[in-house]
């Protein structure tokens, strides 16, 4: 009877066990590979438990764009507004003129919503501010929702018309005009004011004539 080799796959084993390769069940797999009386293990059975096993796919939590489409347009505004430091908190400008929800937009999207404020503060300087502003502002927000859902790249394709009023080339509004919302903004206002006097009566003629 000749004297057996030393075993030095429990070796092999014990690496394996250390690195976290393999767990308690993968052990009690290696162990029986060893025969009894040959000490030879089981070559395809120590190579199956070696493999690294795959990585689970990662998948991106919903629940941040969940909790963002539910989320209320004072909350919505809130977030933009901290993104601003050098604009006038939006809610309370915006609250404060007009009393509107999203239920009454057509066009105009969350993400150009906020323009409707920055049309507020500058509309104060207007000379109809004094008559029912509350309307007023109501009115301009229908009309321009519906020329341009408020967004500062609006470009009609069919006149060359541009951005949140509209103009017409886009280019007379001046220095930023392709993409500044208030540039864009503070343009309409005036020339509201110089052509029909209150945006009231803009919105009337827009909807007699379908342009104003």
């Amino acid at each position: 009877m000749t004297e057996s080799q030393p075993q030095t796959r429990p070796n092999t084993l014990r690496t394996l066990m250390r690195g976290g390769a393999i767990g308690a069940s993968a052990v009690l797999a290696v162990l029986g590979a060893f025969h009894q009386q040959s000490h030879e293990p089981n070559k395809t059975a120590i190579a199956a438990i070696s493999r690294t096993p795959e990585r689970p796919k990662m998948v991106a939590p919903k629940s941040a764009i969940q909790q963002f489409a539910s989320s209320s347009l004072d909350e919505r505004l809130s977030r933009r507004a901290s993104r601003s430091t050098n604009r006038a908190p939006l809610i309370n400008t915006m609250r404060s003129c007009w009393d509107g929800t999203e239920k009454d937009l057509v066009r105009t999207t969350k993400e150009n919503i906020g323009n409707i404020a920055t049309a507020c503060a500058l509309a104060k300087n207007e000379p109809w501010a004094n008559e029912n502003f509350a309307a007023q502002i109501d009115a301009l927000v229908t009309l321009w929702d519906r020329e341009s859902g408020w967004n500062p790249e609006s470009d009609n394709s069919h006149s060359s018309a541009h951005g949140i009023p509209q103009a017409l080339p886009g280019s007379k509004m001046g220095e930023g005009w392709q993409h500044n919302a208030q540039v864009q903004i503070a343009w309409g206002l005036n020339y509201i004011t110089d052509r029909y006097q209150t945006p009231q009566e803009a919105l009337d003629h827009w909807k007699h004539e379908g342009w104003y």
